[in-house]
């Protein structure tokens, strides 16, 4: 179980929502329909903007992964740089996906 603590970024965005705090406009440059995850990288950016902006960080590695996907699954892939695999897996288990990985050796 994930301790639970003001920082989470579960917390945040549930506060957030209730709130109404903020508002998201985005503008994607990116084809839509095409492939090329518009959805995703605009969901992996507005994951890790709401957390630079609050000054977030993870509680466990792959934290802003799993809510980016909560958008798009694809999200996953589009926060890390290199390879990414976005292993299949179980809502139980979410917390343990998409970590990132080191393959260069």
């Amino acid at each position: 179980m994930v301790k639970q603590d003001k920082n989470r970024v579960s917390v945040l965005l549930a506060d957030l929502v209730a709130k109404k705090d903020i508002r998201v406009e985005s503008v994607n440059n990116f084809a839509t329909a095409a492939g090329l995850a518009s959805s995703a990288s605009g969901l992996a950016c507005l994951a890790r903007c709401l957390a630079a902006v609050y000054g977030l960080e993870e509680s466990f590695e792959g934290e802003f992964s799993m809510y980016a996907r909560l958008g798009s699954g694809s999200a996953c892939r589009s926060l890390y740089g290199g390879v990414v695999e976005w292993k299949r897996g179980f809502a139980n288990e979410a917390e343990l996906q998409n970590r990132p990985e080191d393959v260069s050796q």
